[in-house]
């Protein structure tokens, strides 16, 4: 009997859980923030966004004016020389031989210059521009609510994790509870049994309650140290990373009011305010179309 009541407690000396102070304390708030902090997803998103940003700064850029300037600059190879002798060009009526007189021409080696320079501004197209302008907005806005969705889905993910692990601590601390009475009642029954006063039988059901609930503590706790592995996985870091919950958080409007929460869910859903979008990115295309 005295070793089967050894056992026990050797089982519960292994089931005690590290000291509160060893622990780190997560908070769901501070749980979403670290899985969204470095989520590989989250950045990929981030980037198109970022992209349809660029996209319509170098759109913009073909409304406006375009300067374009050209310089050339050129230098004869030899100098160049031309002697006229009177009259070579012809004699002119009332003006005589051209010209007058013998003229020697020399074109000096000097370097010469060219500039060139335009304005182009395309007026005739500002109105399907602009079209196209609008159309890369919308594509930058449906971005943005794919950003939003994938944020979301990575804070539900993060909430069902956590309230499951909740639901799990919340159940071990209640076994824990339930065992710590047992222990007692089987040490008052063992102390009966010696005066005689309970039957062997009724301290072997106690015991047996007792092995029971720590066979059931053991199995929440290997559940809790699974549960943990997943929830720091979706929080990218260390699995092995030791932490206990915080208290339940305290409920919000939409958790307690229905009808609120399902207005919100329609009006806000990233979905069809994406849907919604595409929607009018194609009547942008379509006008886009129609102006060529």
């Amino acid at each position: 009997m005295l070793r089967r009541t050894r056992s026990v407690w050797f089982g519960l000396a292994l089931f005690v859980a590290r000291p509160a102070w060893a622990q780190e304390e997560l908070t769901l708030d501070h749980a979403i923030e670290l899985a969204l902090k470095d989520n590989r997803q989250i950045q990929i998103s981030r980037v198109e966004v970022e992209k349809f940003n660029d996209r319509l700064a170098a759109a913009k850029t073909h409304r406006l004016p375009q300067f374009e300037f050209s310089m050339l600059a050129a230098e004869l190879v030899n100098r160049v020389h031309f002697d006229f002798k009177q009259g070579d060009l012809g004699t002119l009526p009332g003006v005589g031989p051209v010209p007058g007189n013998d003229v020697s021409v020399t074109a000096p080696r000097k370097p010469a210059f060219f500039l060139n320079g335009g304005v182009f501004q395309p007026l005739t197209q500002q109105y399907r521009l602009s079209l196209v302008d609008r159309k890369i907005e919308v594509g930058r806005r449906i971005a943005d609510q794919q950003l939003r969705g994938k944020t979301l889905e990575i804070a539900n993910n993060v909430k069902k994790a956590y309230y499951s692990l909740l639901q799990s601590q919340s159940a071990l601390q209640s076994v824990e509870e339930e065992l710590k009475l047992y222990q007692e009642l089987d040490r008052v029954t063992d102390q009966h049994l010696l005066q005689q006063v309970v039957l062997k039988a009724d301290s072997l059901q106690v015991k047996t309650r007792v092995q029971a609930i720590v066979y059931q503590a053991m199995t929440l706790r290997d559940q809790l140290t699974d549960e943990k592995e997943k929830l720091n996985a979706l929080l990218g870091r260390d699995i092995d990373t030791d932490f206990r919950l915080s208290q339940m958080p305290e409920a919000t409007r939409f958790e307690v009011d229905l009808t609120a929460a399902r207005g919100e869910a329609v009006e806000n859903r990233p979905e069809l305010r994406e849907a919604a979008l595409k929607v009018e990115s194609a009547e942008y295309d379509r006008r886009i179309k129609k102006s060529e």
